[in-house]
């Protein structure tokens, strides 16, 4: 339809594929060895492997990086979501039993603020403080649970936030539903 607007694209293309290119040959194929001889992975990779790494067709390096932090990935995700799975449920419960009380404010609240805090200053903070300070966890490494406290925690604190809020939106919505009205206009009496 737009014949200019297809041309200007494919310029743009062009030339982003040509600063890509400069930039590979120029800068970063010596930056690739230095990292390569780094983590001792063997000869660094070719221009052609770092041309299709950046391009979407991986090459050996960086599937050695990937596999060496994957483990460690997946332990810090697994840890961070039951934390908030477990924390988050009866929070959302318990705020939405006690719609309007200052528990629930208190709750929103919290939720609130731990989805506008940025991850990396929680983060920074929870090193600051219990690694640096207190010393009670390590600031690095994977030698065992207590380096995955911090993180585990840091990560799980946006999703508490967000679960929690999830969790009391849909109990409310449940509590409210036209099965739950029909069951108490029966008589069916609530636990409390």
């Amino acid at each position: 339809r737009h014949p200019l607007l297809i041309l200007g694209i494919g310029a743009v293309m062009a030339v982003i594929s040509a600063a890509v290119t400069f930039f590979l040959q120029k800068y970063a194929l010596a930056n690739l060895n230095d990292l390569a001889a780094t983590v001792e992975i063997g000869p660094a990779a070719t221009e052609e492997e770092l041309r299709n790494a950046v391009f979407g067709t991986f090459g050996n390096v960086f599937l050695v990086l990937i596999s060496r932090t994957l483990a460690s990935t997946l332990l810090l995700t697994i840890a961070s979501m039951t934390l908030a799975t477990v924390v988050s449920v009866p929070l959302g419960v318990i705020a939405a039993l006690k719609p309007g009380s200052w528990i629930d404010t208190a709750i929103n609240a919290l939720a609130s603020l731990g989805l506008a805090m940025p991850l990396f200053w929680v983060a920074i903070v929870l090193v600051q403080v219990f690694a640096v300070q207190l010393g009670w966890f390590p600031v690095g490494g994977t030698e065992g649970a207590r380096s995955l406290v911090l993180p585990a925690v840091s990560l799980g604190l946006y999703f508490i936030a967000g679960l929690t809020r999830l969790v009391r939106s849909s109990m409310l919505d449940a509590l409210t539903s036209d099965s739950i009205s029909f069951l108490r206009a029966k008589g069916l009496a609530e636990i409390d």
